[in-house]
């Protein structure tokens, strides 16, 4: 119920302060990402695993609502995320070693914000946007201390595919020039075949993550 009545406080707020708006914006900045693994990573030993920092860019054109404050503003991106893993690696015949990971992944993708805007008769203001977004893992690669950068491997085009939920917050410092940050959150699963630590040469283990991140960017805005 209080997300509910804080929603509406926002739309009315849109709806009568704002005098301006926004049809289109251009945006580039950085990401820091986490995963949620799946069960998989219960059997490695002293598993962990921390952010990585990336890159998000993105383009967005506003579909008129018949309404300066509220914006269907759908749009592409590329995002790169990733994570690092930290682990025990107990193949080795003689010494057991402790592995850090690196795993990276590009995407480019679809989102679909409502964008609620606050913008004054100067062009400046605030905006916020509840968005969804579906992605596509075009490639992704491994590396670690003891060996070169290897190609992940994906078994089909939907293991590639990431969707999740985004929550953008933008301050409109001077007119068409804004600072936004956002929080993402994945619900759909991505899977790829190499998973961290198995011993056997055959497993068919398979990753299963969802991707969080944070975002921190510059948006270029086009005005009606």
């Amino acid at each position: 119920m209080k997300t509910i009545n804080f929603l509406f406080l926002l739309l009315t707020m849109t709806i009568t302060l704002s005098s301006q708006s926004y049809v289109g914006s251009i945006s580039g900045g950085a990401s820091i990402s986490t995963f949620d693994y799946g069960s998989q990573v219960n059997g490695v030993s002293d598993f962990d695993n921390s952010r990585k920092a990336g890159i998000n860019a993105g383009l967005n054109i506003g579909v008129d609502t018949g309404s300066e404050a509220v914006t269907f503003m759908p749009g592409l991106f590329f995002q790169q995320n990733g994570s690092k893993e930290y682990y025990t690696d107990f193949n080795q015949v003689i010494n057991d070693f402790s592995v850090n990971r690196n795993v990276n992944l590009d995407y480019v993708g679809m989102a679909f914000p409502i964008e609620f805007q606050m913008i004054n008769e100067d062009y400046t203001g605030f905006m916020a946007s509840v968005c969804g977004f579906v992605d596509y893992a075009v490639s992704g690669s491994i590396d670690d201390d003891f060996s070169s950068s290897s190609e992940i491997e994906f078994n089909s085009v939907g293991d590639r595919i990431d969707a999740g939920f985004q929550l953008n917050f933008s301050y409109v410092f001077s007119p068409g020039v804004a600072l936004q940050f956002g929080y993402s959150k994945g619900i759909k699963n991505i899977e790829f075949a190499e998973a961290a630590g198995y011993s056997s040469a055959d497993s068919e283990d398979e990753y299963l993550i969802n991707n969080n991140g944070l975002t921190l960017k510059f948006l270029y805005l086009v005005a009606e």
